[in-house]
């Protein structure tokens, strides 16, 4: 008993150990059709003494018996049959099922080696069925609300892997999606997956999943179905209205309205409304409404309420028939239309029955023009013509539609320029601009310019803009901009108020003007307000002389007479002109700045001359004329605006071949000369000290005494002594030589004595001689000719404003020899006489001690002639001034 006890524990011992070494998986059942293919599921170990034994060679059979070999084996797999038993794969396939009988079966390995092995702790049942195998639908009730996401799981054993069972869904509510899914015992089973939405078109309908096994024996192929009903809650749907009486009603009649619905659960409330556009306006509650309908009051709908929503009916709109009304007008194209552009207008209204003639006007202000008829009109509108309206006719009335606008664009038109303050401004005062207009579409942009003359300056954008005006900024304008074009306003021209401005002096004749001769000043400004008084002064250096007003002046002028200057006053102050010097034309004078200098190769004389136009000076070697060349040097300069120098150098060795050189100063006017003597020209070499005063002083007396013989030389040479252009006094005082311009020579004077006179206009400026003080020869020594230019001439010598007035006095010529050693010196300042001697020819002048002649004359008065010891041979002249009443005698 102990023996059989201890063997059966070895042997337990042995198996538990044997089965930890050789382990098998498999399903305990498996049901089976007859005629459909199997899977068993399958998988192994071997002791690990066998793992290289695993090889190609390795068989897998099937018996229903525990212990068996290869030999007897029920079922004997091909290897396409089996899974990889090298990877201890034992999952077998039998095509049809059939040939495996309702059993326990076990599986057995055998190799081409030493492994070989019965796995007899574990078998299969199967079980062959007739009837097709149960599905599965998760979830297997449905109940939700409308507008829920369902997934509905269809599952279907799959007992051979190879031939799954097909599955379908009915109806195919949405997407859906299969899989073949392992179970715990690595059973399969086929699924199939449907997404919708639920829907009350789904309540109450059944949704079933049906699965088809098909057989490999030939025989018909196998269906199992499963199914649910769906319980889909929803609010009212399929809403409804209905009239009674049906059909046209007249305006303000009453009718009844009904309201149905299919709902789930069933509704509890129903509710009226009228539709007002968007407007809807609660009119009651119940499934029925009496309500009063008209033409406005036509459309209607209810809503209906269950626990889980609320559902609307569509509008009902009743056929209350009426004449037209919101009678419209469309335009086409619709939006902007250009100007002068072709459009269509559409007349629509609400009318019932429908409009039977529609008729077209344009509305001018208050007058109304009929211009087509008919649904539609083609028309070319304008932005003034571009108003319309149509009117509607039925056989209940007629109807007019509003006046349409159409949207005509243009570019901006009739812009104008308003100015804040308005009126007149103070100059550099701040306003206001703003630019308005008419435009279509709006204006987008305005700009402002500030117009000078021809000239436009951009200075601002906006509508508006503040600017400060002065006189000449007070002229604008703005430009209007829109999509379309642009347009431009008149220029405005703001009334800027300030003192005169700009003053200026405009002469007539222009130009140059003879001395003597009458010019018109004319004064002009620019001034707001107006200038109320022009008056004229003459400049004097310093001195402003107060000559006359009026826009206007009338003068006389002369060279010492030529600056003038205007003063403009109006209400805000007054402003005066730049001065204006008039251009005065005048005689070629020749000045005592002349002079020679000698040296000891060369003597060199300058003519110094004035005059305007600028005078040309021509040079005369005894009596010839002579020009720039081997022998002689002549080249010119200027020293001032009228003052001009001609400069003639003569080599001392040619000297002794001539007598004279004559310098003759011409203009368009007229002309002037000076003769030289050769024979007296100083040397810039002679002793300095104590005979240098003596000898300038000499000089002085002796250019004196030339000066008078020269004035009696053009005595002589003049028919009428008013003739002279120029006159003896140059506006330095400097005492100059005048020739007319129709004779030119050197007359030897006589001993005889003569007559001369002189402008005392220009002696008095001068200081040379007080004109009041100076006697008139009488009739029978003057001329036969009244002077030009001196009004009175020998009939009256007292000055009359700017009239010519003349001195008179004779002259007595001496030769050296008859000369009195008594006369050698002159009193100049004798009363009631002078008297004068002047050498005839001119000898050299030092410019630096030669200023005017009243500085000579005092010179003259100091010095007598017993001081020069240098001998001149030379004419004198004796000059004796008379008294005017003494000739007038």
């Amino acid at each position: 008993m102990a023996a059989t006890l201890t063997f059966l524990l070895i042997s337990s011992l042995l198996q538990g150990a044997l089965c930890e070494k050789w382990p098998v998986n498999m399903p305990q059942n498996i049901n089976v059709m007859s005629g459909t293919c199997v899977t068993i599921p399958c998988s192994f170990d071997v002791d690990s003494t066998f793992k290289n034994n695993l090889d190609d060679t390795c068989k897998a059979y099937w018996s229903d018996e525990p212990s068996f070999k290869s030999e007897n084996a029920k079922v004997k797999p091909t290897k396409d049959m089996t899974g990889d038993l090298t990877k201890k794969d034992c999952t077998t396939t039998f095509n049809n099922a059939s040939l495996l009988q309702r059993s326990k079966y076990y599986f057995r390995l055998e190799c081409d080696n030493a492994l070989k092995y019965s796995f007899t702790q574990t078998g299969v049942n199967i079980s062959s069925i007739d009837v097709p195998l149960s599905l599965t639908l998760t979830p297997s009730t449905l109940e939700v609300k409308e507008g829920t996401s369902v997934s509905l799981t269809c599952s279907a054993p799959a007992p051979c892997w190879s031939h799954p069972p097909a599955l379908t869904w009915t109806p195919n509510l949405g997407q859906s999606q299969e899989t073949l899914q392992e179970n715990q015992d690595k059973t399969k089973v086929k699924t199939s997956v449907m997404n919708f939405t639920a829907s009350h078109l789904h309540h109450g309908n059944k949704i079933s999943c049906t699965a088809v096994y098909r057989k490999q024996d030939g025989s018909p192929d196998v269906t199992a179905e499963t199914s649910l009903t769906p319980d889909i809650s929803d609010s009212p749907k399929n809403i409804a209205v209905s009239v009674s009486p049906s059909g046209p009603v007249p305006e303000n009649s009453n009718v009844s309205l009904t309201c149905s619905s299919n709902a789930n659960p069933a509704v509890r409330n129903y509710t009226w409304y009228r539709a007002d556009g968007d407007q809807e306006t609660l009119i009651g509650t119940g499934t029925s409404l009496n309500i009063q309908v008209s033409r406005d009051r036509r459309t209607f709908f209810c809503n209906a309420e269950n626990k889980i929503g609320v559902g609307r009916s569509s509008s009902v709109q009743i056929d209350v028939q009426y004449s037209p009304k919101n009678i419209t007008v469309s335009v086409s194209p619709s939006g902007p239309v250009p100007e002068n552009s072709n459009v269509s207008l559409t007349c629509s209204s609400n009318a019932n029955p429908a409009v039977r003639n529609y008729t077209w006007y344009r509305a001018d202000g208050d007058q109304e023009t009929l211009i087509g008829t008919g649904t539609s009109l083609n028309i070319q509108v304008s932005r003034d013509r571009r108003t319309f309206f149509c009117k509607a006719e039925n056989e209940i009335g007629v109807g007019r539609s509003s006046s349409i606008q159409t949207d005509v664009q243009y570019s901006p038109k009739n812009i104008t320029v308003s100015v804040s303050p308005s009126g007149p401004v103070p100059e550099n005062s701040n306003v206001s601009l703003t630019c308005s207009s008419n435009a279509n579409p709006a204006v987008r942009n305005y700009t402002w310019y500030r117009a000078d003359g021809d000239q436009e300056t951009l200075i601002g954008t906006g509508t508006s803009l503040n600017i400060q005006v002065s006189r000449d900024r007070r002229t604008f304008f703005c430009k209007a901009e829109n999509e379309i074009g642009v347009g431009r306003s008149s220029s405005i021209q703001i009334d800027v108020q300030y003192s005169p401005k700009n003053i200026t002096v405009s002469v007539s004749p222009s130009g140059p003007v003879p001395a003597n001769s009458n010019v018109t000043l004319t004064c002009s400004s620019n001034a707001n307000p107006a200038v109320r008084n022009y008056t004229w002064y003459r400049a004097d250096g310093d001195q402003e002389t107060l000559i006359g007003t009026g826009t206007s002046l009338n003068i006389q002028v002369f060279r010492d007479r030529r600056t003038f200057f205007c003063k403009a006053e109006n209400e805000l102050g007054v402003e005066r002109s730049n001065l204006t010097q008039l251009e005065i034309h005048f005689l070629p004078q020749i000045l005592f700045s002349s002079d020679c200098v000698k040296t000891a190769s060369q003597v060199n004389c300058s003519c110094d001359t004035e005059g305007n136009p600028s005078p040309a000076v021509q040079w005369h070697l005894n009596g010839e004329p002579v020009n720039h060349s081997g022998e002689f040097e002549i080249f010119s300069e200027t020293l001032n605006i009228t003052v001009h120098r001609s400069s003639f150098i003569l080599s001392q060795p040619q000297v002794k071949h001539f007598s004279t050189l004559l310098c003759r100063s011409f203009n368009s006017l007229g002309s002037a000369s000076q003769q030289f003597c050769m024979s007296k020209f100083k040397s810039s070499a002679e002793p300095q000290g104590s005979v240098l005063y003596p000898a300038i002083v000499f000089t002085l007396v002796v250019l004196l005494l030339a000066l008078m013989c020269v004035l009696l030389f053009v005595i002589r040479t003049q028919t009428n002594h008013c003739k002279l252009k120029v006159g003896l006094i140059d506006e330095n005082n400097t005492v100059a030589i005048i020739q007319p311009p129709t004779e030119e020579g050197n007359e030897v004077p006589n001993t005889t004595e003569e007559s001369i006179y002189a402008n005392a206009e220009r002696l008095r400026e001068a200081g040379i001689v007080d004109p009041t003080g100076v006697a008139e020869p009488s009739s029978t020594n003057l001329p036969s000719a009244e002077p030009a230019g001196a009004e009175g001439g020998s009939k009256n010598s007292e000055n009359k404003g700017d009239k010519c007035e003349v001195i008179y006095s004779s002259v007595n010529w001496k030769t050296k020899s008859k000369k009195k050693k008594e006369e050698t010196s002159v009193d100049l300042n004798s009363p009631g006489s002078s008297y004068l001697e002047e050498e005839k020819c001119i000898v050299g002048i030092n410019r630096n001690f030669v200023s005017n002649a009243l500085e000579m004359g005092g010179l003259y008065d100091e010095v007598g002639f017993k001081n020069v010891k240098k001998e001149v041979e030379c004419e004198y002249a004796q000059v004796k001034f008379k008294d005017k009443t003494k000739m007038q005698k």
